[in-house]
């Protein structure tokens, strides 16, 4: 039996929902009313085998999620094909913008400071530029933030 690995690339991303090769649309609509259905902080745990497909769910999810923000980044044709297979419409409420954050925990694994690699993440997929100078107090400046 051959094994078959699709990258999680955007392009790989929106096919796989265009043509719903997964058979997952469904899914990831359930996955996001779901999510929006939480109130205060929760935990979800994605679980499967490895190979399972768990990274290309949750970078589909996330892409959806950033999809559906009015004020993303992401350019209207692509947002529309996203949604659209989804039966999601792009929202107009901005008073409720999601933002999803992808962090990979095990790529990051081996940082002294995990919150460091974090914050990084979180500004680089804001878009923001920051440098950090290892003689900060990184800890002291991000509670006074």
């Amino acid at each position: 039996m051959e094994n078959f690995e699709i990258l999680p690339t955007e392009e790989n991303l929106i096919k796989t929902l265009e043509a719903d090769l997964l058979g997952r649309n469904q899914q990831l609509s359930y996955f996001y009313n779901l999510l929006l259905a939480q109130k205060g902080a929760s935990t979800i745990a994605v679980d499967g085998k490895w190979g399972s497909g768990k990274t290309f769910f949750i970078k589909q999810s996330t892409m959806v999620i950033n999809a559906k923000n009015p004020v993303s980044i992401i350019e209207k044709e692509k947002r529309e094909k996203i949604l659209s297979k989804l039966f999601l419409t792009e929202s107009d409420n901005y008073d409720d913008c999601n933002l999803a954050i992808y962090y990979d925990a095990w790529e990051n694994d081996n940082d002294t400071d995990p919150i460091v690699s974090l914050v990084y993440e979180i500004a680089k997929q804001l878009g923001m530029t920051y440098t950090f100078d290892p003689d900060t107090d990184f800890l002291n400046w991000a509670v006074q933030f």
